[in-house]
C-alpha cells in the first residue's frame, strides 16, 4: 500500500482500503470464471451498492491463482457480486472503525463476512459456491 502524507504526517492507514479477494467455484472445485470450466467472463463482473447501483471500482484479476480482487474505499457494508445479468451474490462485511493513534484519525477494517447469508469468519479469500 502506498504511503499517504497529510499534514507533514505519513502513514498507510490515512486512506480507507479494504481489500477483499473472491473466487467463484462449482461443488467440484471448478473455477467459474478462469479455465476450461469458466461459465462467467470476467469483463462483465460488476460490484454493485446496497441500493444495487454499480461501484465504479477496478477489480483486479490474478489470472495465476483465479481470483478477482477488489479494494473498497468507502464504509459499505453490504455489496452484490453481480457474475451476469442472472446471477447476483450478496456479500456482507462486517467493518469496524478505529482509532489511528498515528496521525489519520480512524480507519475502516473488517471483522467479518458472509456470503449469501452464510458466515465465513474473517477470510482475506471469498469463496462462492454455486
Amino acid at each position: 500500500m502506498a504511503i499517504f502524507a497529510l499534514n507533514g504526517c505519513s502513514c498507510n492507514d490515512c486512506l480507507f482500503m479494504l481489500v477483499q479477494q473472491v473466487r467463484v467455484v462449482d461443488s467440484q472445485n471448478n473455477d467459474l470464471v478462469f479455465g476450461e470450466h469458466r461459465i462467467y467472463d470476467y469483463k462483465d463482473i460488476r460490484l454493485l451498492n446496497e441500493e444495487r447501483l454499480p461501484l465504479h471500482l477496478d477489480i483486479f484479476i490474478s489470472d495465476g491463482d483465479s481470483i478477482m480482487e477488489f479494494s473498497l474505499m468507502n464504509d459499505n457494508e453490504v455489496f452484490y457480486l453481480e457474475l451476469d445479468s442472472g446471477t447476483t451474490h450478496t456479500l456482507i462485511l462486517d467493518i469496524e472503525e478505529r482509532e489511528d493513534g498515528k496521525c489519520c484519525g480512524t480507519y475502516y477494517f473488517s471483522q467479518g463476512v458472509s456470503a449469501d447469508g452464510v458466515d465465513l469468519g474473517d477470510p482475506q479469500l471469498i469463496v462462492i459456491r454455486q
